[in-house]
């Protein structure tokens, strides 16, 4: 199935060069996108690392308004929101992700927020109300992107405050009754203080996404309310620069609908005599449904996110400037997420009484501190930065997990747990990195050579289920290489060789008997790409491939046995992976728009032990049929934009998406004694077609004033696809699903002062 889309995206393709050939206006140019991915702005084309960008006019046409929004259009990048976290995010670049959102836990996927480091997964999905643009670094990053990790970066870069005073108002309206209204304002500089800013506030609500016939829409599975407010503040006086910003969420949410899909006879018996005990009937059903199922009635959960972070910068010459950036920033999430309906009777020892399949109430606390100072410049034919990095992190997490066991005699035994934990982390870090371009090869090499030295301390003080309070540190140095040549100034190729590291740490969903411990994860990436902007700069193509070793990769596998929150463990495993990117943009004709993107990668462990069924004493080696949660094989998307001025009219704009993922897996093995039913709630290949069409700069009156309309369509052929598998493990018996979303449609309307 595979070999057909890419053969379909290659004729697309193809059949775009035919048509670009025959366009000869200069004026026809691919717009340049600049990143920051090397902590400095540059074109895009210069950057010798793999690296995607979405535009602002990308981010309006794809309608992003959250992280997990990236991972259905970029190659070889797979983001999905955490089903207990409205806020949250689980992120797979090239492979490497972390589906649990366990604070004790470091991500393997950085995710920055104008240069500022969120330290929790579950922080890191907020609403997205105001961005200039979107970057995803693939691969280890380990010299000069914040935090060292393994997996890659997301970047994300906030609008400044434009030069000139002006407003924008936009607001839409679509499926599950969903609007949200927003509005920015820009105040221009402020008479000539060299201050200017902006301000932006937005308000989103939608109705639960499956109906819950015991409430009403609007407290059903998957219903949302949110505020947001963004604020930034740019002071330039000759060779000073100062930004400050601050970021509000608050965020009022029931957690998605979590579908039972299997379970075994022994749990789907028990808990089918409900009905006739007096109780709700629990629906066990493979296929994505929209009514008739019985959800707990609950309290919301509720989420509150802010961040502070202040960026001075001061150029003392040409060879010298000096950046600071210090932010803090506060999270908070609580409420229950229930997996199951509310009222489920069984039989107990003590009687026919009301039981849970598997409840749980979880309040989560995060509070960070960093700091980080470089100092860049160039002399010559040298370029460098160096730099200091300070990270200080506190979560604290409390949560009550309600469950029951069915005895092989039919008898059920209602189980209260609790976890309570405070973990602490700081993490100091120094780094640099010189690049060397020689005259007399006319600038058409560049040497880089990157290096970090890095050290993590880590505490857990934990107090239920199991009272320790483990203490580690680590150290690690890691370094980055790359060789770039430009054999014109529209064509270069580049190599690398970079190594990064994310530090171990502790297992609080951990047994009294089981290890608390796991140790650091260590990547090594072999990478080699090119980069090129052909025909007038009218077609782009970038593609990479690359081989990365790692040692002690951190797999989390949850067992959904007696532990508070479901337990599990993390052990550490070895593996590699291998793939490519190739990345296409071109403008074929005066109008049209077109793109295409593949992405492959193919992880094998080398060893990952675990416990055997005959014997769970006994640990073997499974390496030959281990999955790699959420990682799909093949990521395939293409798309195409028309636009055409229409005169008073406006400009008009057409545009059509389609994504195709090839089949993953939601957990590691399917071993009967850990996780039964792994094969069967994985998520199957499966295409989304997304539309937009809409008229744009529609002239209001004889002012600057502009409206702007559009329609859309996601999702437009009702595709049905998982975007997210529990296994509870052998214990429980059962295991679900969060569906991806069915078709929706909506409109929405911009008004520009």
């Amino acid at each position: 199935m595979k070999f057909k889309h890419i053969l379909l995206g290659g004729c697309a393709i193809a059949s775009g060069f035919g048509a670009q050939a025959q366009q000869t206006a200069d004026t026809l140019k691919l717009d340049e996108i600049t990143v920051t991915a090397r902590r400095q702005s540059e074109s895009l084309q210069r950057v010798p690392v793999s690296v995607s960008a979405f535009s602002p006019a990308d981010i309006e046409r794809l309608n992003v308004t959250s992280v997990d929004k990236l991972g259905q259009v970029m190659p070889n990048v797979a983001i999905v929101p955490i089903v207990g976290s409205p806020t949250g995010s689980i992120a797979f670049i090239r492979g490497i992700g972390n589906s649990d959102p366990l604070s004790s836990i470091d991500p393997p996927v950085g995710q920055y927020l104008d240069g500022v480091y969120i330290g929790r997964g579950t922080a890191g999905n907020f609403e997205l109300v105001d961005l200039e643009r979107i970057e995803v670094l693939r691969g280890p990053q380990g010299t000069l992107f914040g935090r060292n990790t393994t997996g890659g970066a997301i970047n994300l870069v906030s609008k400044a405050p434009a030069k000139e005073m002006g407003a924008e108002v936009k607001g839409g309206y679509g499926t599950f009754n969903e609007w949200y209204s927003r509005g920015r304002f820009d105040t221009g500089e402020i008479y000539d203080t060299g201050l200017s800013a902006s301000f932006t506030i937005m308000h989103k609500e939608r109705n639960g996404v499956i109906d819950n016939p015991a409430q009403p829409s609007n407290k059903d599975p998957g219903a949302q309310t949110s505020d947001s407010v963004w604020a930034r503040v740019h002071g330039q006086w000759d060779k000073l620069t100062l930004d400050y910003s601050i970021d509000y969420t608050n965020l009022t949410s029931r957690p998605a609908p979590f579908q039972i899909s299997y379970a075994n006879a022994r749990t789907g018996g028990y808990y089918g005599l409900s009905p006739a005990n007096g109780g709700d009937t629990l629906v066990i059903d493979p296929t994505r449904r929209r009514d008739v199922l019985l959800f707990q009635v609950t309290d919301p959960q509720r989420t509150e996110i802010v961040g502070n972070s202040l960026t001075a910068q001061y150029e003392f010459s040409d060879y010298a400037t000096i950046k600071s950036i210090t932010a803090y920033r506060d999270y908070i999430r609580r409420g229950p997420l229930p997996y199951g309906p509310g009222n489920l009777r069984g039989l107990t020892a003590t009687g026919v009484q009301n039981v849970v399949l598997n409840n749980s109430d979880i309040t989560q606390k995060q509070q960070q501190y960093s700091e980080e100072l470089q100092l860049l410049g160039k002399a010559g034919e040298f370029s460098y930065i160096v730099g200091f990095y300070y990270f200080s992190e506190k979560s604290k997490e409390n949560a009550t997990t309600r469950l029951t066991t069915i005895a092989a005699t039919g008898i059920g035994t209602p189980i209260t747990s609790r976890s309570i934990f405070t973990s602490k982390g700081e993490s100091y870090a120094g780094f640099g990195q010189l690049t060397y371009t020689p005259g007399f090869m006319d600038d058409k090499l560049e040497l880089a050579v990157g290096l970090r030295q890095s050290h993590d301390r880590k505490e857990l003080n934990q107090v239920l289920a199991v009272a320790r309070n483990p203490v580690r540190t680590f150290n690690n140095f890691s370094f980055n290489t790359t060789a770039t040549y430009r054999w014109t100034d529209d064509v270069s190729t580049y190599a690398r060789i970079g190594t990064g590291y994310r530090s171990g740490g502790f297992n609080a969903r951990a047994s009294a008997t089981a290890p608390v411990n796991f140790d650091p994860e260590k990547a090594t990436v072999y990478e080699g790409g090119v980069k090129s902007t052909l025909l007038d700069q009218r077609l782009r193509i970038n593609a990479s491939i690359f081989y990365t070793d790692y040692k002690d990769l951190q797999v989390t596998q949850f067992t959904g046995t007696t532990s508070a929150g479901g337990a599990g463990f993390i052990l550490n495993a070895n593996a590699d992976y291998k793939g490519f990117e190739f990345e296409m943009r071109a403008l074929p004709v005066d109008s049209v728009e077109v793109y295409g993107n593949i992405g492959y990668v193919d992880p094998e462990y080398s060893q990952i032990f675990f416990p055997t069924p005959a014997n769970t004493a006994i640990l073997d080696n499974y390496a030959s049929i281990a999955h790699f949660p959420y990682v799909p094989k093949w990521t395939i998307s293409g798309g195409a934009e028309y636009s055409k001025p229409m005169g008073d009219l406006g400009t008009f704009n057409a545009s059509v998406d389609y994504v195709w993922n090839s089949k993953r897996w939601f957990h590691t093995v399917n071993l009967p004694n850990i996780n039964p039913f792994n094969d069967e709630i994985a998520d199957p290949a499966h295409g989304i077609l997304n539309t937009r069409v809409g008229l744009s700069d529609i002239p209001l009156g004889g002012s600057a004033t502009t409206l702007a309309l559009s329609f859309w369509v996601q999702n437009l052929a009702n595709t049905q696809y998982r975007s997210m598998g529990i296994e509870f493990g052998a214990n429980q018996g059962f295991a679900g699903n969060v569906w991806g979303l069915p078709r929706t449609m909506g409109i929405d309307m911009k008004v520009k002062f």
